[in-house]
């Protein structure tokens, strides 16, 4: 561009008049071509201008990704297929481990409830021990009385046999019997005076009966009274109803112990199922079926990055020479943990690509700009 202050010095020749005998300076005349470059020229340095500007306010907006190819042969891919075949492995080992726990609490009611029926028979065992103690006193008292009916007419007996001998004793002495006669009368005396022996030591031992059944009815009467001694019979059947017991509390504890286990397994295994499926639903696991083209996204970039927002590829350093290469489906939730374009490791998410230009790929970082078109564009470029 030529400025309008500018004059080039041209030597004139003197005319042929006469005039003006000596050599002068001439201001040249300002071309068309001249007025046309120096517009052009000014009118290319402020294009530069706002083409610098929109470039920079790009870098500035456009969020920068880190593309990635996903397929089932990828080191991410095969790593978390590991991963997730491990959560199904103890998904499933759970399953097992609960399905036992309701086997063994099943069993252990069935148990409960079979000890509360012996339980409840051996309750009413000291009944038949209380039944037939009583049996055995009703017996004892008519024994006792039969005893002593006994011993009665056994008095009567020897004394009327005591009389019969010191009578038969007077007539030995006046020579009207023989001595047998009254050593035969003796020796019936005798067998009286022995017969009412047995008879004493009968009544011992009904009165010791005695003593023992009512001993026996009060202690079972009073199993834990003080003062009474406990019978074996009630020793026996404290320490059985004991040991039920025991094992009755032992069994209700398990059964307690394995439906709490059993609500935590549940709620693990909600909380598996949960985790499987967010994994299922994560771009990784969908390239095991189909290969899938990811970014990732870090959080300081993330809040550009949309669905349908637009990507560019940049042939010059990721920076300039940018080109339409495909749009943003989706945002993936959750949390990853990847390298940034930079190769910085960052925090952020994973974005699904839908890119018309494959090789881009397969560039260290891709541009994404919201979807308002990709702004000015100079022989197909967008800046």
């Amino acid at each position: 561009m030529i400025p309008d202050a500018y004059v080039e010095p041209v030597l004139v020749p003197p005319s042929s008049a006469g005039r003006d005998s000596g050599w002068r300076l001439r201001r040249p005349k300002r071309t068309l071509t001249t007025r046309v470059l120096s517009l052009a020229g000014f009118a290319g340095l402020v294009w530069a201008l706002v083409q610098s500007a929109d470039i920079t306010y790009r870098l500035l907006t456009d969020s920068f990704v880190a593309p990635l190819i996903l397929s089932k042969d990828s080191d991410l891919a095969v790593q978390s297929k590991l991963s997730l075949g491990r959560l199904l492995a103890e998904k499933y080992a759970m399953q097992v481990r609960m399905g036992a726990d309701e086997a063994a609490v099943a069993a252990s009611e069935e148990a409960i409830a079979r000890l509360e029926q012996v339980k409840a028979t051996t309750a009413t065992a000291l009944e038949w021990s209380v039944a037939i103690t009583q049996r055995q006193s009703d017996v004892g008292v008519r024994d006792q009385e039969a005893l002593e009916a006994q011993e009665r007419v056994i008095e009567q007996m020897i004394s009327k046999q005591e009389a019969l001998v010191a009578q038969l004793r007077e007539h030995l002495a006046a020579g009207m019997i023989y001595k047998t006669d009254v050593g035969r009368e003796e020796v019936a005396l005798q067998q009286l005076q022995v017969a009412a022996l047995a008879n004493q030591r009968d009544r011992l031992a009904s009165e010791m009966q005695r003593e023992a059944t009512a001993l026996t009815q009060r202690s079972l009467a009073r199993p834990r009274a003080k003062g009474i001694p406990a019978t074996p019979e009630v020793i026996a059947h404290q320490d059985q109803l004991v040991k039920l017991d025991l094992e009755l509390l032992k069994l209700r504890a398990e059964v307690g112990a394995k439906r709490l286990q059993r609500e935590a397994d549940l709620a693990q295994l909600q909380k598996l199922d949960e985790l499987v499926a967010d994994m299922k639903k994560r771009p990784i696991f969908r390239a095991l079926e189909v290969s899938q083209n990811v970014a990732f996204v870090p959080y300081t970039q993330l809040e550009g990055v949309q669905p349908e927002a637009s990507v560019l590829y940049c042939k010059w350093w990721g920076l300039f020479l940018c080109a339409p290469a495909g749009r943003v489906s989706e945002v993936v939730p959750g949390e990853v943990m990847a390298e940034d374009p930079w190769g910085k490791p960052m925090r952020g998410q994973y974005a699904l690509l839908e890119l018309s230009e494959p090789r881009a790929a397969q560039s260290q970082s891709l541009r994404v700009r919201p979807d308002e078109g990709t702004g000015r564009t100079f022989f197909g470029i967008a800046f």
